[in-house]
């Protein structure tokens, strides 16, 4: 299931990287992923808010590289 989880991030990136600046893209792409995911994982309870302060710079960069990545590719 996370592959497709990442497949479908993958290409959400894709379209928003199209249409934005680096920067715009990557505010807008970890916004979509990572804080409704953190969101909706919240709410169920699964995923420890202690992690917050180490997940959030990590996954700012993991959105950065794979806009900068797909703005190479294409």
């Amino acid at each position: 299931m996370w592959g497709v989880w990442s497949l479908l991030c993958a290409i959400a990136i894709y379209f928003i990287a199209q249409k934005f600046s680096l920067t715009r893209a990557t505010a807008l792409a970890w916004f979509t992923v990572f804080v409704l995911m953190w969101v909706s994982s919240g709410n169920m309870g699964i995923l420890p808010f202690g992690l917050l302060p180490l997940a959030i710079p990590l996954s700012l960069l993991e959105v950065f590289v794979a806009v900068w990545l797909i703005n190479r590719l294409s």
